[in-house]
């Protein structure tokens, strides 16, 4: 894969020097610091699959390095004896705790038959840095009013307003609790997302930011509020034209939003700005979220987002469409004016079901994502997945679909159906760069359709769409039709 570089060594840390190395040349752009501390970290890791995967016998060690414009990601993979997670304290500083404490991010994976799997990351914050200092500061006077609104990049010293601006219009509910944390703000910001500001005479009354995505490069838009004083001059529209600014001098191949369904103005602020809408998630947001001065988000149901993105650099892609959703994908794609597409002319062979999950505790969902399919596995380790996730009580679980390597997909929908998945669209460049098919499942009871509000008539179009398809679903499983919500 493009920006990916992957190393085989012996057991031994006398070949190390290799893999240091090859670090060296990938972090040119990284400060010193961070060199250091991915030194460590990636020495440690490969310790430990010495001491510890192998012992007293010969193996090889996998190092994957792969780069994205805001960082690195390295996975150090073994075939090695397996170990339980539960085994690394993340607040020892030794071992595996001192490489969590030095990275931005650390996960182990167990791999089943493929063995192990531990990921580092480290955010390239100076790259960022250098890219802020060009966006240009925009500043509006109002006529008549001691008012000087300016609109520009985030700086050190605005992290307690965007904090209190969080509350003015949220209160406590918002689920990126990140935001009441001014010290995390100033921590993450230019690593994890990029922010953009609104200010009037020292106070920060807007606020609008992109969240860089870990494994692909894209980012999604979000965090965007307007102090209820500044409401109403356009001012949500200008801090996101200097925010695709920024998003197009970083490089980065899309952006991404979730309009939330009963706030209509997210939607048409998304289209305005020439977002592809392209997936509905039903039942994404908890029903705790409040908006102050909105009757549908005080109503006690889970709200529902509606997904587009905005291509920054034209795409072309191989994919393999499920028959069954073939119309309403081609005609997404088709709105998606950036892309070209086509049918794949040869198979791809999978020895086995590659498949993993995310949970999201703010908003009790997860994501089953499913990257390679074989027949012989698939059953027992999808069912496994979904049974785990129902029995943590998940309100919502979604599953995304490689339309990219998976050649029986028509086979793997239909197994899909019958474990009560129906349709939501389609994710664009969702994890490395690949289109994903995007499909849900509903897990509870609570989830409202009166806060659905369409503003464009291909969202209506993609509502009945889905609420059809979760229609013939329901009846292939042998369940009555859904009942319309009342209250």
């Amino acid at each position: 894969m493009k920006n990916s570089v992957s190393i085989k060594i012996p057991n031994s840390l006398q070949y190390y020097p290799i893999v240091h190395h090859a670090l060296l040349e990938l972090t040119k752009a990284f400060t010193q610091e961070d060199v250091k501390k991915l030194d460590i970290a990636l020495k440690e890791l490969i310790s430990n699959s010495i001491q510890h995967a192998y012992k007293d016998r010969d193996g090889l060690i996998q190092i994957e390095y792969h780069l994205f414009l805001h960082g690195i990601r390295i996975d150090v993979i073994d075939r090695g004896i397996p170990m339980a997670s539960h085994t690394i304290d993340k607040e020892e500083n030794r071992g595996l705790g001192k490489v969590s404490r030095l990275m931005d991010r650390f996960k182990y994976e167990n791999l089943g038959t493929e063995g192990k799997k531990f990921t580092i990351v480290k955010y390239s914050s100076q790259s960022i840095v250098h890219e802020v200092k060009s966006v240009e500061e925009t500043s509006i006077s109002q006529k008549g009013h001691q008012e000087h609104l300016k609109i520009r990049p985030f700086q050190a010293g605005d992290e307690s307003g965007i904090s209190r601006l969080i509350y003015e219009n949220y209160g406590l509910s918002y689920v990126k609790d990140m935001f009441y944390y001014p010290s995390k703000i100033l921590e993450h910001h230019g690593a994890k997302f990029y922010s953009i500001v609104v200010e009037n005479h020292q106070e920060i009354v807007g606020h609008f930011a992109f969240v860089l995505l870990e494994d692909s490069n894209i980012a999604e838009v979000g965090i965007a509020v307007v102090s209820p004083k500044f409401q109403g001059r356009g001012l949500m529209n200008k801090m996101f034209d200097q925010l695709l600014v920024q998003a197009k001098r970083l490089r980065l191949h899309a952006l991404y939003g979730e309009a939330i369904m009963y706030h209509t103005y997210s939607q048409k602020s998304n289209l305005k700005h020439n977002f592809y809408e392209t997936a509905l998630e039903i039942g994404k947001l908890v029903n705790t979220v409040k908006l102050k001065g909105n009757a549908l988000a005080e109503m006690e149901k889970r709200g529902s987002v509606l997904i587009g993105y905005k291509l920054l650099q034209p795409v072309e892609k191989e994919l393999f469409i499920p028959k069954i959703y073939k119309d309403k994908i081609v005609e997404i794609y088709q709105n998606c004016a950036d892309i070209q597409y086509w049918l794949p002319t040869k198979k791809i062979e999978s020895k086995h079901s590659k498949i993993h999950y995310t949970f999201e505790p703010h908003h009790n969902i997860a994501t089953i994502i499913i990257d390679e399919y074989n027949q012989s596995d698939f059953y027992h380790l999808f069912h496994h997945i979904l049974d785990h996730l129902r029995a943590k009580h998940c309100d919502m679980i979604y599953a995304d679909i490689n339309m990219e390597q998976i050649s029986e997909i028509d086979e793997l929908v239909e197994r899909l159906n019958h474990s009560l998945f129906f349709f939501s669209g389609v994710l664009l460049l969702k994890h490395q760069e690949q289109d994903y098919l995007h499909m849900q499942y509903k897990h509870s009871e609570h989830i409202g359709q009166k806060n659905i509000v369409c503003y464009s008539e291909f969202c209506k179009s993609l509502l009945v769409y889905i609420l059809e398809d979760e229609q013939r679903v329901r009846e292939l499983n042998g369940y009555s039709p859904t009942l319309c919500e009342n209250s």
